[in-house]
């Protein structure tokens, strides 16, 4: 069974290999005879896939969509379409669903059920497999299943024999089968001999997944004789805290102090009654010293509130479908104190005095705020009604010193939603209209935390 810290760094491969920097909650076209539109991190098709078609057709109901205008849209859809067939405003309408609260619940749901069929897949590679499979040649197992369907030939190969491919003979792999290894089997597919301009896109894809994956933390062992007590015992629990901290995979959404991962580790130690010393080095993948975050082992307050925002998010709390209670909530547990009547209008209202101290309409100046204390983001129902669609109420989020990696200039953000469902550590565009903070109509708020 696929070890669920596999999880982040496959879905990152195959996101990078199916959509690059694209906005997986929005209808794209591969432009191949055979495909429909695609949604997803996994490019969901729904001309080839029906639960995909299924998952389309009831978020377009559910965001409310006439009857005839989801009948035109799925209709469309249901067959090869390598180009966009839909009109202006039924593209626009469909992914105004795709990227509203519900919408993005339902596209997550579908590619956790893809993610395990292609753990799935992965299960059968590494159980046939003679040798161990590196993490990376795993990833690209993963994002070729998920181009190709479940591997026949491959299963063949790792067992330890050689295989032809329409581009010839390939020798099985080594041990540990590597990417590499990997590499000499898939450029003699049909598809990359057809295409061998695409290869590069498909490494580079694996790269970016191998970023995110899991390593062990360096184990201190304090249980061995002689035992240790006092000064000596606690030292060595913190240093076991700080190494694992430093080593251990990255948590959602919180910055890495190895963004390559990890490469090597170099410790010294000795831990004995009355003497103590230490010296360890740790590089990332690319050889590089890890970043200034290794000398930084306390949180910023905004790392602080990120982490706190994720925590609501998974425990499933009751302010994910309330903003005015989410952005209260987190501004309770930091000791800023907002008004427990307001609603959203009066939460942005109150931007101009106590608690907040300073305001702004630039979304990048909000974002280096969020690194020192809590900002909110918001906008009053008058400004959003009309202008940026229908809306009875305001709307108000939590905004992070995090950047959105697609849309440069923005920040992350968590929030509730009233008749739906928040999300956190997601790009502020689907909090707010893409639009309105394109506009620059969204007012920031900074108030320094306790």
């Amino acid at each position: 069974m696929t070890d669920s810290t596999m999880f982040p760094a496959i879905k990152a491969a195959i996101k990078a290999n199916e959509i690059s920097g694209g906005d997986p909650y929005s209808l794209s076209f591969a432009g191949k005879a055979n495909s429909g539109a695609s949604f997803g991190i996994f490019q969901n098709d729904t001309a080839a896939n029906s639960q995909a078609l299924a998952a389309l057709k009831s978020i377009l109901q559910q965001a409310g969509l006439p009857a005839g205008q989801v009948t035109r849209i799925i209709q469309l859809v249901s067959k090869p379409c390598p180009t966009n067939p839909l009109k202006p405003e039924d593209t626009e309408a469909a992914n105004d669903a795709l990227s509203s609260a519900d919408g993005m619940k339902a596209v997550d749901a579908l590619d956790e059920k893809r993610l395990k069929l292609i753990c799935g897949y992965l299960n059968d590679a590494v159980d046939s497999a003679k040798d161990p499979i590196e993490g990376k040649a795993q990833l690209g197992i993963c994002m070729w299943c998920n181009m190709t369907g479940p591997p026949s030939t491959m299963l063949t190969w790792l067992g330890g024999s050689a295989v032809d491919e329409p581009g010839g003979k390939v020798d099985p792999p080594g041990n540990p089968v590597s990417f590499d290894d990997l590499t000499r089997l898939l450029k003699k597919t049909t598809y990359f001999t057809n295409n061998p301009r695409n290869w590069q896109h498909f490494a580079d894809s694996a790269e970016e997944g191998a970023k995110l994956l899991p390593h062990g933390p360096a184990m201190l062992r304090t249980d061995q004789p002689p035992a240790l007590t006092g000064t000596e015992a606690e030292f060595s629990r913190a240093l076991l805290a700080i190494m694992q901290r430093l080593t251990s995979a990255q948590s959602a959404g919180a910055p890495s102090a190895f963004p390559h991962g990890i490469g090597t580790i170099d410790i010294s130690a000795t831990i004995e009654p009355a003497k103590i010393s230490l010296s360890f080095k740790i590089t990332d993948a690319a050889g590089k010293l890890g970043s200034p975050l290794v000398s930084r082992l306390i949180d910023t307050t905004g790392d602080q509130i990120l982490k706190y925002c994720v925590s609501l998010d998974e425990a499933d709390d009751g302010v994910m479908t309330d903003c005015n209670a989410f952005v209260k909530k987190v501004a309770s547990n930091f000791g800023v104190t907002i008004d427990s009547t307001a609603d959203a209008d009066k939460i942005v209202d109150s931007f101009g005095g106590a608690p907040f101290t300073k305001t702004t309409t630039d979304p990048k100046v909000a974002m280096g705020w969020a690194k020192d204390g809590m900002v909110v983001a918001g906008m009053k129902k008058s400004e959003l009604d009309g202008h940026y669609g229908n809306y009875t109420h305001g709307h108000v989020a939590i905004v992070h010193n995090a950047e959105d990696q697609v849309h440069k200039g923005f920040p992350m953000a968590s929030w509730g939603t009233i008749g739906g469902r928040g999300r956190s550590n997601t790009t502020i565009r689907q909090s707010f209209k893409a639009k309105a903070c394109d506009d620059k109509a969204v007012h920031f708020a900074f108030a320094p935390t306790s």
